[in-house]
């Protein structure tokens, strides 16, 4: 997707995304604390509040839906799922964000049992994998709340939903000294998908994991004319997707 940056009205994307009250499936992990800058938006901030314009107003461009089918549960995760989509796509066609390397994808399959404390577990662990490269500078409580949450609300739709449902998780990356940065990151994407097994009570969960490492451009950005009003609705959507880290 080329990315454009949208200086109309967006005005209302706050009030829908609240109205709308889907699961959340992007996941930003802001460093606090880490080299901070003196501006109401640091240039992290401001590249996470243009996507975040940019991904609430393509949803509502290509998936508009009838009122009566506005608040089922299939509609609400078709958006959700296509908000994490949306984000690898602004990640690789902004221009003030390099891509380091192809990415790197790899495929899994689990049984799922039905029994809730066995299929939670279990996609507490297809989480946990997809994350664990970074488990050891991340806070550890921290990204459990996203595994925690991610696990309970597949679970909770596992008879409700028909379609992949895709995960998006922003993390800083951090040097070789371990230390975080601003402006590096990696995006992690999970696609979890259930598939029949052919065994009574059993289906097949199919995994899809995907992760992109980029470095932000300041000079590049700097350049850049963005709206004002356009950060202030980008800034209170990033703000509804993240999870603070202490740097």
């Amino acid at each position: 997707m080329s990315f454009k940056i949208d200086t109309g009205d967006v005005g209302d994307l706050v009030n829908r995304f609240d109205t709308d009250a889907d699961p959340q499936t992007v996941f930003f992990l802001m460093p606090i604390g880490l080299n901070e800058e003196n501006t109401d938006y640091p240039p992290l901030l401001k590249t996470l509040s243009l996507w975040a314009v940019k991904i609430e107003q393509t949803v509502h461009e290509k998936l508009p839906t009838p009122p009566d089918e506005h608040a089922t549960v299939q509609a609400s995760w078709d958006r959700a799922s296509y908000r994490s989509r949306l984000l690898e796509g602004v990640l690789k066609s902004t221009p003030w964000m390099a891509l380091e390397g192809a990415g790197e994808s790899n495929q899994s399959d689990q049984t799922l049992t039905g029994v809730y404390k066995h299929d939670k577990a279990t996609i507490r662990d297809i989480v946990t994998h997809a994350l664990q490269s970074e488990v050891s500078i991340l806070p550890e409580m921290r990204l459990k709340v996203i595994i925690n949450y991610i696990a309970e609300v597949v679970i909770l739709a596992a008879d409700k939903v028909e379609k992949i449902q895709r995960f998006a998780v922003l993390l800083p990356k951090a040097t070789e000294e371990s230390r975080l940065t601003r402006d590096s990151m990696k995006l992690i994407m999970i696609g979890l998908q259930r598939m029949e097994s052919g065994k009574a009570g059993e289906t097949i969960l199919q995994t899809t994991n995907t992760s992109h490492e980029a470095i932000l451009n300041r000079d590049l950005l700097e350049r850049t004319e963005i709206n004002p009003k356009t950060l202030e609705v980008g800034k209170a959507l990033v703000d509804r997707m993240s999870v603070d880290i202490v740097a």
